[in-house]
């Protein structure tokens, strides 16, 4: 028993979750992230992208020892269906680590 609880809290760590806004958070049931090679961007740009993700992570004992919040924002921008739902999905797929909140 103790081994299914365990494989269960290490795929929660890992699976993508999607909540819209509309009047309230809503979970989205069955929600399955891209693939962060599904999503088309200039040349580069994912790549840059993932960089400073890498790099911010492992900069957290200096905003401790600076005294700053640990935090890193993106704001993306364009009309609907240009794909920046599927690229926050892809990225946080690929490097398990940003949380996936949308309003519409």
């Amino acid at each position: 028993m103790d081994e299914i609880v365990a494989c269960h809290h290490r795929k929660r760590r890992v699976a993508s979750y999607l909540y819209l806004y509309d009047e309230g958070w809503d979970y989205v049931e069955a929600y399955s992230p891209r693939l962060l090679e599904s999503v088309i961007l200039k040349p580069g740009e994912k790549e840059h992208l993932i960089q400073d993700l890498e790099r911010f992570r492992a900069s957290r004992p200096r905003y401790r020892r600076l005294g700053v919040p640990y935090h890193r924002g993106y704001l993306l921008y364009g009309p609907p269906g240009t794909g920046k739902t599927s690229l926050v999905s892809a990225v946080r797929s690929k490097i398990r680590y940003v949380d996936l909140c949308l309003s519409t």
